[in-house]
């Protein structure tokens, strides 16, 4: 009896390849999610100054709270 011919031996092998397929597959979606939270270019948490003549003001917001406007 072959070593190629051996069930068991078929079994790993067809075993071996869809780990490496899944593999491929759970990477991809890391990366894509990856990809997906870094892409925005608009940030919610980061506010704009309100008064275009002044752009040096601060604004100290927490929690929905401004704590200093300045």
């Amino acid at each position: 009896m072959s070593l190629r011919n051996n069930k068991a031996t078929r079994l790993n092998r067809y075993m071996m390849f869809g780990m490496f397929f899944l593999g491929i597959i759970v990477l991809g979606c890391v990366f894509a999610f990856l990809y997906l939270s870094f892409n925005k270019t608009d940030n919610p948490f980061v506010q704009q100054p309100q008064n275009a003549d002044a752009p040096d003001s601060i604004v100290f917001i927490v929690s929905d709270s401004t704590l200093l406007e300045q």
